[in-house]
């Protein structure tokens, strides 16, 4: 009987060992889900824990480095730091919710000291530190949602600050929210491109048109053949403008089909600028992608991009259409300067895509010695003379492809 008993009670031992160790250690290898303090939560680590509450320390969550915004799809490095003094062991678990308090985005742990569980829409400790005196930072990414249009997304961590007992008694506990805010990148076109006629050296241009006063405050290109619409306007040129250019965005399987249009300044470094004085040209109705680029001017031929190009283009590296293996047919289509910098052909004074004795014709009708902006200046000085044909006229007998006619 005595035998029995002892057996008994040893078995009861044993499972109780086993079942307190299990708890324990579950608890310190993968936390408890749905208890970050998220909207819904129905659970606290304070109900296991305790004091809980009451202490001097904190969980505080970084993200990006401090720039709390985020692009659909890109992966971003975070942390959660658990922090208070006198204490060894930590740990901590989070979600990201939007504001349907959704859970969003994909977690990857970069450490082995977490790990995604919950269906992986947790991350949280793994086998929680021990023996870190006072504070202890948790390092892993976060990517994104791959499309745009989820909003803003909030971050729900809850801290452990634990005395590594070995139970739950000791511990303190920490919430933090974090939220950040979705950028959606815009079709913004960052490009270098040159104008025969305007070149001063060879790499910049004149701005005599601007510091002259010719420059017209409203974009030039609402008559015939561009009959465009736009309502660009400056009050003030920068000083170092040449001219106004229309940029045309097509779309990246059929280069025929214009989705948007927007007329820019043209600065003498060959780079653009928006009316409202940002670098690049940002299109209207169109999201960030694939497009091809085409550049139109008054009295220059057109050009288009090689190939389409992904907008946003970010001023740091413009995308360089001086270089004739960026431009359709490039080698025939720019001018080579001793450089080796392209430009584009001047004299087209019709806007028809060839320069022929059509454009000769309406130069020679134009020629006067009153300064003034028209297409027939084809050297930028402000005057339709000789020194216009002196320009142009090799280019005679030069056209562009049938889609930029």
């Amino acid at each position: 009987m005595k035998i029995k008993i002892t057996l008994l009670t040893l078995l009861f031992l044993t499972w109780a060992f086993y079942d307190s160790s299990e708890f324990i250690s579950g608890s310190s290898s993968t936390p408890p889900a749905n208890m970050t303090g998220a909207p819904g939560t129905t659970n606290a680590c304070t109900s296991c824990h305790s004091p809980g509450t009451g202490g001097s320390g904190a969980v505080v969550v970084s993200f990006n480095g401090g720039v709390n915004q985020y692009i659909a799809g890109q992966t971003y490095s975070m942390s959660v730091t658990v922090s208070q003094t006198g204490q060894k062991r930590w740990g901590f678990s989070m979600v990201a919710r939007n504001s349907a308090n959704q859970n969003v985005g994909i977690w990857v742990p970069t450490n082995t000291d977490s790990k995604v569980y919950s269906s992986s829409t947790h991350i949280g400790h793994k086998n929680a530190p021990n023996n870190v005196p006072d504070t202890y930072t948790f390092n892993f990414s976060w990517i994104a949602p791959a499309t745009a249009g989820t909003g803003n997304v909030t971050f729900y961590a809850v801290g452990n600050a634990a005395n590594g007992n070995n139970n739950s008694t000791g511990d303190y506990i920490y919430y933090h929210t974090l939220a950040i805010t979705e950028v959606v990148p815009q079709p913004t076109a960052q490009l270098r491109v040159l104008l025969q006629g305007a070149m001063e050296t060879d790499t910049t241009m004149k701005t005599y048109l601007n510091t002259g006063g010719f420059l017209p405050q409203q974009q030039p290109f609402n008559t015939p053949p561009w009959n465009y619409s736009g309502t660009e306007e400056v009050q003030n040129f920068p000083d170092n403008a040449t001219d106004w250019v229309l940029l045309e965005a097509r779309n990246a399987t059929n280069d025929t089909i214009i989705v948007s249009r927007k007329a820019a300044l043209l600065l003498s470094n060959g780079l653009l600028q928006d009316v409202g004085g940002s670098a690049g040209v940002t299109f209207t109705g169109i999201a960030a992608g694939a497009y091809y680029i085409a550049v139109k001017h008054r009295n220059h031929l057109p050009i288009i991009t090689q190939t389409p190009i992904t907008l946003p283009i970010g001023s740091d590296t413009p995308f360089n259409l001086t270089d004739a293996a960026n431009v359709r047919y490039g080698n025939s289509q720019l001018i080579a300067l001793s450089n080796n910098w392209g430009v584009m052909p001047c004299g087209d004074f019709d806007h028809n895509g060839i320069i022929s004795y059509a454009d000769y014709n309406q130069w020679k009708s134009a020629i006067s010695i009153l300064p003034a902006y028209k297409p027939e200046d084809a050297n930028f000085d402000g005057q339709v003379n000789l020194s216009d044909f002196a320009t142009f006229r090799t280019n005679i007998g030069r056209l562009v492809p049938q889609l930029l006619r």
